[in-house]
């Protein structure tokens, strides 16, 4: 009988011949991609993958690639092909969001298949009773089934770190605020970023966390309002649902997964065409792209797909963005104060501590509201933040210095420039896109 010692000599010697003589493999979270194709992990106990390239997708039982697990993650349903039947008919009825976002929402869904970024951060903004949650778990349920589908927000970036190390898909449900430090770290897992923290019970040795993951923050209010989350956001509201169009929880969920592998062949569909299809847009992409280029790009490439009218994704991006531009200045009462002083002088030359007492006599109840700059070092880093929306009304905020030697002073130039249009994104040359329609699905739930 062999002891508990010669076995841990046993297992610590073939350790030590795979970390130095074994082959070394790079390992993926749920998605991959390798010689032009991408891989889904199923999460089953066979370890299978759904391979997808321009030709189609299917399932292989050895993929060319090495998935890492956490204990979270479920398992995808084995996808069905659709014969024809569109991602939009076959999802929708499951949704609560008007039809003139669902490219947005396609675009996301789809775009959390690919395994590198940027993935926009999805915003599910409405009232109580609007199925915010719901529809959080269906959209997740799609892409990266976990064990906790919607979670609280996390208590520090480290937390969230830990959170994007384990999962694919980060949710967080019915935020009321999205303090500084959390509306950075969502970014920097938007775009892609990393976090390094002292690893535990060492001195010297550092962990480093690096991801880039697709986000859903869900909200009765609009949160996250500083601009640099807002460019990198989609924001969906999502309409109340009358008492009449309810159903029992337990009905909804028995026939969203009776539907759920035809959904998901659906989606893969999407994603075959847009493999086949990016590399034309990307050759007739204009140069002038928004912010997430990448995304939106991959968002017109899906639209043959998706069964959208070509121009579709753009126009709705395009109204997202601005969107978001209003959302950037209405959050600040300093710009609603810098926004009025314009309207009588359009034109202001000023140093900080200057501009904010000129702007504290606008309007005295701006002055005492919460995020109201008390210096002016907070004023100018408001300031540089919002530059870009206040550029996309018209309005110039540039900083410079006058003077010279001991009297050299920094200040602020801003100008309403009013023959200044806010860029609109027309997508790739030559496309024409349509209006979107105002109409809401008419959905039941529970």
């Amino acid at each position: 009988m062999i002891s508990a010692g010669d076995l841990s000599d046993v297992a610590s010697l073939l350790e030590g011949k795979a970390v130095f003589d074994g082959p070394r493999y790079k390992l993926f979270r749920r998605t991959a991609q390798h010689e032009g194709k991408f891989y889904l992990d199923l999460c089953d106990e066979q370890w299978r993958a759904i391979e997808i390239d321009l030709n189609g997708w299917r399932v292989v039982s050895d993929p060319p690639v090495k998935f890492r697990r956490a204990k979270a993650m479920h398992p995808l349903p084995l996808p069905v092909k659709t014969k024809g039947t569109s991602l939009e008919r076959l999802l929708l009825p499951f949704l609560n969001i008007r039809a003139v976002q669902w490219p947005l929402v396609a675009a996301w869904l789809t775009a959390g298949l690919r395994p590198v970024g940027p993935y926009p951060v999805l915003k599910l903004l409405g009232e109580q009773g609007s199925a915010k949650t719901t529809t959080a778990r269906v959209l997740r349920s799609l892409v990266d089934p976990n064990a906790a589908p919607v979670r609280a927000e996390p208590r520090s970036t480290r937390d969230l770190m830990i959170a994007a190390n384990n999962a694919w898909v980060i949710c967080m449900d019915n935020l009321s605020v999205v303090k500084p430090d959390l509306s950075d770290a969502i970014c920097r897992l938007s775009t892609g970023g990393g976090f390094a923290t002292r690893t535990l019970y060492t001195d010297e040795d550092e962990t480093i966390f690096d991801a880039q993951r697709p986000v859903i923050l869900t909200s009765i209010e609009e949160i996250g309002t500083r601009s640099d989350l807002l460019e990198r956001s989609l924001i969906i509201e999502l309409p109340r649902i009358p008492e009449a169009s309810r159903r029992a929880e337990k009905t909804f969920w028995a026939e969203f997964e009776k539907v759920r592998p035809k959904i998901l062949g659906a989606l893969l569909d999407i994603v075959s065409g847009a493999i086949r299809q990016l590399p034309e847009i990307e050759r007739k992409a204009e140069t002038e792209l928004p912010r997430l280029a990448d995304f939106h790009v991959w968002g017109e490439a899906g639209e043959v797909s998706m069964g959208l009218a070509p121009g579709t994704f753009a126009e709705a991006y395009a109204a997202n963005l601005e969107s978001s531009t209003q959302i950037a200045l209405e959050s600040s009462p300093l710009i609603s104060a810098l926004l009025r002083f314009l309207e009588k002088k359009p034109r202001i030359e000023d140093t900080a501590q200057g501009l904010l007492e000129k702007l504290g006599y606008v309007d005295f109840e701006l002055k005492g509201q919460p995020g109201w700059p008390k210096s002016p070092r907070v004023l100018s880093a408001i300031l540089k933040r919002v530059a870009p929306n206040l550029r996309q009304v018209g309005i110039v905020a540039v900083q410079d210095t006058r003077g010279g030697g001991n009297s050299k002073e920094k200040i602020w130039r801003i100008e309403r420039r009013d023959e200044v249009k806010p860029p609109k994104s027309k997508g790739v040359k030559g496309r024409k896109g349509r209006k979107g329609s105002k109409k809401t699905k008419k959905v039941s739930r529970r």
